[in-house]
């Protein structure tokens, strides 16, 4: 029986896949702390603030965030939103806007590419 072909890697390896989301959870409770800055290291976010918090999300850094992925848990049943106003893609044609379902567990995972997030996995999260 013959080995599997394995094809290189590249210079983002498994490990820095695994890598990306390592980390604490960032909680975001403020709802005057609206604003998530542009170089994001991999990081967990977990939204738990009384009321629902509009978001901005500034773009991610073409070629240095690459790869990178950002979660967002909301803990609380309130209809979150983040914002990246063109930046922002759903897979669904939607480009600017993520809201969250009034539920407690509702989940979404971003990624960082060339500049803009693409969400990998949304969870009761709708775009527009």
């Amino acid at each position: 029986m013959s080995s599997p072909v394995r094809f290189p890697l590249g210079a983002f390896t498994r490990q820095s896949a695994d890598e990306s989301l390592v980390g604490d959870y960032f909680l975001h409770a403020l709802a005057g702390d609206t604003s998530i800055s542009g170089s994001i290291p991999g990081r967990r976010l977990i939204t738990y603030n009384g009321g629902a918090l509009a978001i901005t999300l500034g773009a991610p850094v073409a070629g240095q965030d690459d790869g990178n992925l950002l979660e967002i848990l909301s803990i609380t049943a309130q209809a979150h939103t983040i914002t990246c106003t063109g930046k922002l893609f759903d897979g669904a044609g939607h480009s600017n806007t993520l809201t969250f379902a009034a539920q407690k567990g509702v989940c979404a995972i971003l990624e960082a590419y060339q500049g803009n997030w693409y969400t990998r996995s949304l969870n009761g999260v709708t775009g527009s």
